[in-house]
C-alpha cells in the first residue's frame, strides 16, 4: 500500500499550485505563497487542481466580460452600419492585451471561496492513524 499524504506546509502547497499553474499566464504580482496560506492543510492534490482550474475559469470569464464592455463602448456612439460584431472587433480593433488571459490573485481568491476540501479533518486523522499503524508494523 502506498500513502502519499498531503502537504503539511504552505510552502509545499505553493509548490503544488506553481506546478499546476505552470502553463497559465499569471499576473506578474501574484504571490502563490499568499494563495497557499489561504488553504487548509487537508487540501489534497485534487483540491489544488480544482483551485487552479477554477482560478483559470474565473480569469477567462473576467477577460470575456472586459472584452464585451470594450466592444460595447466602441460601438455605443457609432451609427449602426459602422458598429462591429465581436469577430470584427477582434480582427480590427483588439490589441494583444485584449486577447491575453492573466490569472490574478483575485481569481484564485474567488476560486478558494467556493472550494470545499475533499478530505475532512476527521478523515485526515484516520488516514494518519492508518499510516502510523502500517509504519509501526514494518519493524
Amino acid at each position: 500500500m502506498l500513502y502519499l499524504g498531503i502537504s503539511d506546509t504552505h510552502e509545499k502547497q505553493a509548490k503544488i499550485i506553481e506546478a499546476l499553474s505552470r502553463k497559465f499566464k499569471l499576473h506578474p504580482n501574484i504571490d502563490l505563497l499568499k494563495i497557499a496560506e489561504s488553504c487548509p492543510f487537508n487540501f489534497t492534490g485534487a483540491d489544488f487542481y480544482a483551485l487552479c482550474s477554477d482560478a483559470m475559469l474565473n480569469a477567462i470569464i473576467r477577460t470575456a466580460g472586459d472584452v464585451d464592455r470594450k466592444l460595447h463602448k466602441y460601438n455605443e456612439n457609432r451609427p449602426e452600419e459602422d458598429q462591429l460584431n465581436l469577430r470584427q472587433w477582434f480582427d480590427k480593433v483588439a490589441t494583444e492585451s485584449d486577447m491575453e488571459v492573466l490569472v490574478s490573485e483575485e481569481d484564485f481568491a474567488k476560486a478558494r471561496l467556493d472550494l470545499v476540501a475533499s478530505v475532512s479533518e476527521e478523515e485526515l486523522k484516520h488516514y494518519l492513524r492508518v499510516r502510523e499503524n502500517f509504519e509501526g508494523g514494518k519493524n
